[in-house]
Order: structure tokens, then C-alpha cells, then sequence
């Protein structure tokens, strides 16, 4: 599995499923971009430019291997539970 460098840690919320693929690690965008920003000492806006960057770079170098970068922020807000559905509801 492809993973971002040790730094970005804290912005994997775990990896995808497929029966036809390898699992993918999924990467917090709204989380990276808090990194960046804390990384780079910079604006909300320069941090994203660079996490765009990053996508695009990763994304090309490793195509159908990449991380997952998912847009979660809408569940970021505030303390939501879970949505996940397990089987056997648990």
C-alpha cells in the first residue's frame, strides 16, 4: 500500500475496500491541508495549493496504486458519530 510520508500520519483515516484491487490508504484533505499549513508556517490558501501538488505528484507517480484523498470536512464539524454501517450492527 502506498502511504504518505511519516509527517502526514495523522491525516490517514484508514484504506479503501475493492474486490478487484489492493487496498489504497485514504488521506483527509480538510487534515493535510491543517499539516501543510502547520509545516509550511503559512495561509489556508498556500496549504492547499500544496496539498494539490501533492495529490497530482503522488497520483502520477503511483496512478492506479495512489492514496484515496477524500473531502471529509462535512464530518469534521462538530462531534458527529460514526455513519459507518458494520455488519451484525455493531
Amino acid at each position: 500500500m502506498i502511504v504518505l510520508e511519516e509527517f502526514y500520519e495523522r491525516a490517514f483515516i484508514g484504506h479503501d475496500v475493492s474486490a478487484d484491487h489492493h487496498p489504497r490508504a485514504c488521506y483527509s484533505l480538510p487534515l493535510l491541508a491543517k499539516l501543510e499549513r502547520k509545516r509550511m508556517q503559512c495561509d489556508e490558501a498556500r496549504a492547499q495549493t500544496s496539498v494539490v501538488d501533492i495529490v497530482r505528484m503522488v497520483t502520477k507517480e503511483h496512478g492506479d496504486h495512489a492514496p484515496v484523498f477524500v473531502d471529509d470536512s462535512i464530518t469534521r464539524v462538530g462531534k458527529e458519530r460514526s455513519r459507518i454501517i458494520r455488519p451484525g450492527g455493531r
